[in-house]
Parts: C-alpha cells; structure tokens; sequence
C-alpha cells in the first residue's frame, strides 16, 4: 500500500495533498462529532452506575446511581415535563430521609422518603424555568428541527458533509441538584463490604413532551363534609385548563401547623408567566382571582408553587406520609 501511494505520489503529487486535506478535516469533523455534537451532559458528586430488577418485571432492569452528600446532573431539556426517581433501599433503621432538589440554583422540592422502594416526582418546567428561560428552550428546539429538516431535504452525494467547528443547535441544558439531608456508610451498619458515603440513589431523569391532561403534582379529589371536592398539592402542582373568561377563580386554604406563626406564599402561574401571588395567613379558605389574560377559549396549564410544604411523617402520623402544599377547589372563569 505505501509502495502504491510512493508511486502516485511521484506522479500525482497532488492527488496526496488532496487525501492529506481530506484526512485532516475528516479529523476535525470527528473532533466536532464527540465534542459538540452530543447534548450537554455530566454527573457530578455520584457514584457508578447501577442496575436493579424492576417490582413487577424480573427480566426488567432500572438503572440507578448513588450520591454522596450532594449531586449533580447536567441535562439538556427535552420535554416539558421532567421526572426524576429515587430508589430508596437503604437500611431500615435510618430515619425518614429529607432530600431537597434543585433546577439552575433554584429550589424546586424538599421530599421525604420514608418508605422503601421507588418514589417519583414529577415537574412541569416552563413555570421553573420563566418565561426567558423557557422561549429559550423553545428556540433551541425549533433551531433543531430546522437544520434536521433542511439536512434532511439534501441530495446525497455519497459522502458525509464536513462541518469543521459546528456546534448543533439543541436545547438549553439544565443542572438538577439532588441533597440529601444526611448519609451513611453500609459498612458501618450492615455486614457488608461497603465503605462508600451514600446519601440517596436517584435514577436518569426522563422527559414527557406535554403535561397528562390529569396534572401533576395533585393528589387524587376528596370531599370536605358539606359535599365539596378538593385535592390537595405538593410544592408545585400544574394542570391544563381552558380560559373561559379572563380570570381563573380558585379557593385555596392551608392545615399547615405553624400557619399563624409563618404565613404561606402561593405563586400562582399561566404557562410559564407568574401572574397572582397570594400570602396565606391562617386556616381560613381563600378565593384567589388570577388574571390569565388570554384569548377567551385559549388552551394552557395553571401552576401554582406554595413556598413550603408539611410533611406527615414529620408531625408523626404514621398512616400519612405526603409532603402538602394547600388544599385548592376546582377552577373555575369569569
């Protein structure tokens, strides 16, 4: 081979300065490729990968990774909706464990896993991440599927373009910060070879590209004794809903313990624009008008974000063991 390129270096020296080139931006195009192609990921502060066989499939697989006192994941945004998982297994004489997850610096939930056994949570972003932040993730997608869509509409000339230095468009990513309140060491309390500093196994995060037309974040419809339904939230909740009017028209009220000493603030939002904050003072039932501001028969998602929540498993009522934002009404418009 290399006596075959001396000869056709000696009559076509050309012809090598020609492969030389291709050889180099061929390189470069790789580099390009592993570098920039790929979307935004990292993990940081978590130990290796692990897999566990799901409850109800055997043959099923989950994969799961242990934090230490703190992690850390870079995901680009994929969907507007976010789920994260955690796997607790760890020792049954640990307490309850409090983690509080964070989304860009934000605080988003504090969670307490008390039981054994998977537990998810589910986020809908655009309200998380503003409006700024969310028309940034919008670009991102539309700048995609337009070069997808003019790649696509390309005559093939056989070989890959070369793209030296070209970054693909693609969504804004987004650090997911998980912190547990505490750790500990298997070693130190079960009869295993395990000297890892483990705080709380969490699984990859997975992505829903529209919120389920039940909601998220709400507990299933109760009825108080007059008859009147009512569910409960977590720190955040969001639902789809239709503007039948210019204002959404809600009651809300709060069974927090402390309530008289440390009001409770509930933000509440239309897509991803904060439009009505209230301050809950005491138990009383609230109704709360917010100005959506739309055009009468527009489709979007009501959220609301209560600053804290109480736990059950906190005030020590064995049977209970959801983390309540307030208690709210159905919707209705005027």
């Amino acid at each position: 081979m290399l006596g075959w390129l001396s000869i056709r270096y000696k009559k076509y020296p050309w012809l090598m300065v020609a492969v030389g080139v291709y050889l180099a931006l061929s390189a470069i195009d790789l580099t390009r490729v592993v570098i920039f192609e790929h979307p935004d990921t990292n993990d940081t502060g978590f130990y290796p990968w692990e897999t566990v066989a799901t409850p109800d499939d055997p043959d099923t697989t989950n994969r799961f990774h242990w934090s230490a006192a703190e992690g850390a994941m870079l995901r680009p945004v994929e969907g507007s909706v976010l789920r994260l998982l955690f796997y607790d297994t760890r020792p049954d004489m640990l307490d309850p464990l409090p983690v509080s997850i964070e989304i860009s610096d934000q605080l988003i939930d504090r969670v307490t896993l008390s039981q054994r056994g998977w537990h998810s949570y589910t986020y809908y972003l655009p309200p998380i991440l503003g409006t700024s932040g969310w028309a940034a993730v919008k670009r991102g997608w539309i700048a995609r599927e337009g070069e997808n869509a003019a790649g696509s509409g390309l005559p093939s000339v056989g070989w890959q373009e070369l793209r030296p230095w070209h970054r693909r468009p693609g969504p804004p990513s987004i650090w997911i910060d998980i912190d547990p309140a505490s750790t500990f060491v298997p070693s130190k309390l079960l009869d295993v070879d395990d000297d890892r500093v483990l705080g709380v196994a969490v699984a990859d995060v997975e992505w829903e590209q529209e919120l389920s037309p039940y909601g998220i974040g709400l507990s299933p419809w109760e009825s108080d004794e007059t008859g009147a339904e009512f569910r409960w939230t977590g720190r955040w909740a969001s639902f789809p809903s239709q503007a039948n009017g210019t204002e959404a028209m809600i009651s809300i009220w709060s069974r927090h313990p402390d309530i008289e000493h440390r009001p409770v603030v509930v933000d509440f939002f239309w897509d991803a624009a904060l439009k009505h904050t209230v301050e809950l003072l005491g138990p009383e039932e609230v109704e709360v008008r917010i100005p959506v501001d739309v055009t009468l028969g527009t489709r979007g998602v009501l959220s609301l974000r209560v600053d804290r929540t109480w736990s059950t498993v906190i005030t020590e009522i064995p049977s209970e063991t959801r983390e309540l934002g307030v208690g709210i009404s159905q919707v209705k418009w005027r």
